[in-house]
């Protein structure tokens, strides 16, 4: 999963950003530097997508949005 996704660094102390799984399908992103900033909970897109290939994981939103966040610092 990790090697799955690229995370920037992180926008308050530009610390390393690693994903916390809570569950096969949940969790969060986290700074392990010196602000131990946690994002938002994510989850996998719901089931009831009927394309089951276009689903996204919650790795690769939570990804997105945190990349997001870190242009913006």
């Amino acid at each position: 999963m990790a090697d799955v996704v690229e995370l920037k660094p992180c926008p308050f102390c530009g610390g390393e950003a690693v994903l916390v799984p809570f569950s096969s399908c949940s969790g969060e992103i986290a700074c392990i530097g010196d602000c131990n900033f946690e994002s938002a909970k994510f989850w996998d897109e719901p089931m009831t997508n009927p394309r089951e290939a276009e689903r996204r994981k919650w790795y690769e939103i939570a990804a997105e949005k945190w990349n997001r966040r870190a242009d913006n610092g």
